[in-house]
């Protein structure tokens, strides 16, 4: 009757929860109580699978792992699980908990605490682990958690989620492998996004589960994890499940994805992160007990630090200050102080020789392992490992998982020392029997392909066409750990490979993925060699090779080499309308474009068909999505159009008929682009969310990098600024991690647009400092967009004649690769700051360069002239200034650019106040206040109230 309680008091100090509710959800809770109570026991029920828990501690204590221990300190965490706990219980709806904490100082003891209190109150717990030496493992920690819960559930999962839900399930469980080859899934639909419908079917999967007490999701160790399965826990922390789940991760800070870690911060709230802190003084002595006397109890607080897990080793073994370790060495574990090892180790060596041996042989199998696996690892016979096993029980160094004669170590850290301990060659060896023993029992290629990596050799050829295998199957889902794989059989292919040509083949491969992956520096020199092992003749493999390399230099700030190598590669090219000879000439077009050269585009373009039989659904895009910033370049508006809309009908036809994962996203760039260019932001929004939904489902990071800085100058051309500095940030770090200066060129002037119009002028300045450096005189678009930017953040910055003078230079020849809007933006700056300064003539000849760079046909062209010229017309006729702005105003507020609309509201109010129309610029002052103040630009929002209150 917990759980009632729990609800009932939770109500009381909500105080706002109607009596009615209250009495109606209590009455649904007893009915339910009683149901369960009555029930048979474990079993399927009508609603859901069984509600026993996995690994669920069932004592108050923390269960098994930590049975006749209670728990030290740690009041206020299991205060805020108590909170949590109590909401997932009143509202039933998604709840999320992240512990944080450096190792061993109690984090996977805290969730045993979440476990326990999540079990009384009926709810299942699923507990998932990634272990330190399985990080390349795809979504490690939600199959940990999962599979075990799924084993025999094939009906259970098509029911409630449906044949295409299980067969992409059964991609990533091991349990559900066999519907791969049910011929009942065989005419399912796959055309949709791969990894996107995988994170759907996850989503699904965890609401289902739910029913009808809730699910406790636990996840240790999460700094271990993978980039696709810190995307998978991004995505439930943004789409999360509906219903009662609750997902508690814990991880080490140092050590976690920082993108994971930022999104935790951004997502939840300071009292669902919980900080686990090493003991006090005071805490390390209750810990220790009578069992440790005054001075050792000294020596041993200061020798852990405090940290739990030190402090207990340490005192098992006696040992208070660090000493030389005897007998067996090995190299000392990471993150491991010197004298827990030595404590640990001499731990270890305490037990028997077979003992030693089902120890290392444990930590080779995994993280949570069992008898019959252990016994092939060791070599030894399964009675003897039963006997070892309780051995290492009895000493605590393993502890048995549940009912399912499953086992871990006590704790992480232990597994690396005893991991570190085993020899290297017993390790392949090891591996070796595992992955022979897996491959016997019909074991998935994906579970093989771990074990196959540790232990294959030189010229194996099994082992490299089960890696190739595994890296195939994972490439839609987790192209990371796709490449990783095809990396280790690069490693074991031998000469007859390089007589086969698979070895090119390979390379080839892993190029794509890598700088798909956003690993451009691997990417360039896998596809370097893939050139340097391929005949001249060897057209269309040293085609692909050449596109994957000039794109990779590009974006690693390299232009003139990626041009080098496109020019050379046409010249040596064949067939001219070749899939792989067009893809070079689209790069050459891109080139043409960030060069200032439409004209050149324009030529290269006029040569290619609209389409052709032989192009791929990829091409048929690519080309379709470059044409309408060719067009819009050369200042031909009308055809950009045209070729926005037939760029829409390609899209549509590939999303229709192809995965994403087959089409390049990143080409969806320039279609963007020139939507925003063109103040389309409807169109450009709905093309930047579909593309981020892709990139972020097919694990393409490098695309996912280049929309995020799209996306970065909507969010600033729209006025929602708060948004756009949170996306800036995650583009930037994208590009630091993908080494791309080009990318992290545009993601800081980005940000530094956002930071200026939001009044943050320090950090827009360091922003646009930081992108100038970078952009190192680059005389392409995208350097030329660190000087834009440096020039709008020292004008927002009061800075009026550097900033003037910074826009000078960007015009300093109207040949400049910028684009109009970026152009007129300046025009409209510069005509601002002379204004302010009093230099009346000045501000005019800003003004009529804008008029002159205008298109007559975009609207948003239309604002930025007409605002300059009120800033040009204020000194000498205020009312027409006024008008002119009042003009910009409406232009800007159908286009919804809401920074444009407040700045010319402050214009016409000045020229209102100029011509002593005082209530005029009351109200225009009072809508650009209400107008900042919903931007989030904070130093123009109080220009506005200043200039309020000097009305009276």
């Amino acid at each position: 009757m917990e759980f009632v309680e729990a609800f009932v008091a939770a109500c009381l100090r909500a105080r706002n929860v109607r009596q009615d509710v209250i009495d109606d959800v209590v009455a649904r809770w007893l009915t339910e109580w009683w149901r369960l109570e009555t029930s048979a026991g474990p079993g399927p029920t009508s609603d859901g699978p069984p509600v026993e828990t996995r690994d669920a501690p069932t004592g108050t204590e923390g269960g098994p792992e930590n049975a006749g221990r209670s728990l030290v300190g740690r009041r206020e965490a299991l205060r805020g699980f108590a909170e949590v706990l109590d909401a997932l219980t009143v509202t039933r709806t998604y709840q999320c908990l992240a512990i944080v904490g450096d190792p061993g100082v109690g984090k996977t003891r805290l969730l045993d605490e979440l476990a326990a209190m999540a079990a009384r109150r009926h709810a299942m717990v699923l507990r998932g682990r990634v272990g330190e030496f399985e990080q390349e493992l795809p979504l490690a920690a939600m199959v940990d958690a999962l599979d075990g819960r799924l084993e025999g559930r094939q009906a259970w999962v098509r029911d409630r989620l449906g044949a295409a839900s299980l067969r992409l399930l059964a991609t990533l469980f091991p349990s559900l492998s066999d519907a791969i080859e049910d011929d009942a899934l065989t005419d399912v639909d796959f055309g949709a996004s791969v990894r996107y419908r995988l994170y759907r079917a996850i989503r699904r999967l965890l609401e289902e589960l739910a029913r009808p007490s809730g699910l406790a999701l636990l996840l240790d160790d999460v700094h271990w994890t993978d980039n696709d399965s810190a995307e998978l826990l991004a995505h439930l922390l943004r789409r999360p499940p509906r219903g009662p789940v609750l997902i508690a991760i814990a991880y080490r800070p140092a050590q976690v994805s920082p993108a994971l870690a930022r999104l935790v911060g951004a997502q939840l709230g300071p009292d669902r992160v919980v900080t686990v802190r090493p003991f006090t003084p005071a805490e390390s002595r209750e810990f220790l007990g009578s069992r440790v006397g005054g001075d050792d109890f000294r020596r041993l607080h200061e020798a852990s630090g405090g940290v739990p897990l030190y402090l207990e080793a340490l005192a098992r073994m006696g040992v208070t200050e660090p000493v030389p370790a005897h007998g067996e060495t090995a190299p000392e574990p990471p993150g491991v102080p010197p004298a827990a090892t030595t404590a640990l180790e001499r731990e270890l060596d305490g037990v028997s020789p077979d003992a030693s041996l089902v120890a290392r042989a444990a930590a080779i199998v995994s993280d949570e392992f069992d008898v019959p696996l252990v016994a092939v690892a060791a070599g030894m016979d399964e009675r003897a490992v039963v006997a070892a096993l309780d051995e290492m029980a009895a000493r605590d160094i393993v502890r048995p998982v549940g009912a399912g004669g499953r086992f871990r170590f006590r704790h992480p850290l232990v597994r690396s020392v005893v991991h570190h301990r085993a020899a290297p060659a017993w390790r392949l060896s090891a591996h070796a029997r595992i992955a022979a023993h897996l491959e016997r029992v019909g074991a998935p290629v994906t579970v093989r392909a771990h074990h196959v990596a540790h232990s294959g050799r030189f010229g194996d050829e099994a082992a490299v066409a089960t890696l190739t295998e595994a890296s195939a199957v994972i490439a839609a889902n987790a192209p990371a750990s796709a490449a990783h794989l095809l990396t280790r059989a690069l490693e074991l292919t031998g000469p007859r490979d390089d007589a086969t040509g698979r070895r090119p083949d390979l390379l080839l491969r892993l190029a794509e993925l890598q700088m798909s992956a956003g690993h451009l520096a691997e990417g360039g020199d896998a596809a370097r060699r893939v050139l340097e092992s391929l005949p001249d003749d060897d057209h269309v493999r040293r085609t692909r090779a050449l596109f994957v390399l000039t794109m990779i230099e590009r974006l690693l700030g390299r232009p003139q080499e990626s041009r080098r190598l496109l020019l050379d590669g046409l010249r040596h090219g064949t067939d001219r309308q070749a899939d792989a000879n067009v893809r070079l000439r689209l790069r050459l077009v891109a080139d043409d474009l960030y060069r200032g050269e439409p004209e050149a585009a324009e030529t290269i373009l006029r040569t290619l068909p609209e389409d052709a039989p032989s192009w791929d659904t990829a091409l048929r895009l690519e080309v379709a999505a470059i044409r309408p910033m060719a067009a819009f370049a050369a200042r031909r508006v009308a055809d950009a159009a045209r070729h926005i809309a037939a760029a829409e009908r390609v899209l549509a036809a590939a999303c229709a008929d192809h995965p994403p994962e087959r089409l390049p996203l990143k080409s969806l760039s320039w279609l963007v682009w020139t939507e925003l260019f063109m103040g389309r932001f409807g169109g450009a929004l709905r093309h930047l969310d579909q593309s981020l939904t892709m990139a972020r489902a097919t694990g393409q990071t490098l695309a996912h990098t280049v929309m995020l800085t799209a996306m970065t100058r909507a969010y600033a051309m729209l006025g929602r600024l708060p948004e756009g500095a949170a996306v800036a940030e995650e583009a930037t770090r994208q590009a630091d991690a993908a080494e791309s200066r080009q990318l992290r060129v545009i993601a800081l002037a980005q940000r530094c647009l956002v930071a200026a119009s939001a009044g943050d002028d320090r950090t827009a300045l360091r922003l646009a400092d930081q992108a100038v450096a970078d952009a190192e005189d680059g005389g392409e678009w995208w350097a030329v967009q660190a000087y834009f930017a440096r020039a709008t953040a020292l004008i927002h910055a009061g800075l009026l004649e550097p900033g003037v003078d910074a826009v000078t230079r960007v015009h300093g020849g109207d040949e400049l690769p910028l684009d109009q809007t970026s152009l007129l933006s300046c025009c409209e700056l510069a005509a601002h700051a002379e204004a302010e300064r009093g230099r009346w003539a000045a501000s005019r000849r800003w003004a009529r360069r804008a008029a002159r760079f205008a298109h007559p046909e975009l609207r948003t062209n239309a604002g930025f002239v007409h605002l300059a010229c009120a800033h040009a017309l204020r000194g000498t006729a205020p009312v027409a200034s006024a008008l002119r702005a009042r003009t910009a105003a409406e232009i800007f507020t159908g286009t919804g650019q809401r920074v444009e609309i407040g700045r010319a509201r402050l214009r016409a109010a000045a020229g209102h106040l100029d011509a002593g129309e005082r209530a005029r610029a009351r109200e225009e002052l009072a809508h650009a206040a209400e107008i900042f103040a919903v931007c989030g630009a904070r130093s123009l929002h109080a220009e506005a109230l200043r200039r309020l209150m000097t009305l009276g």
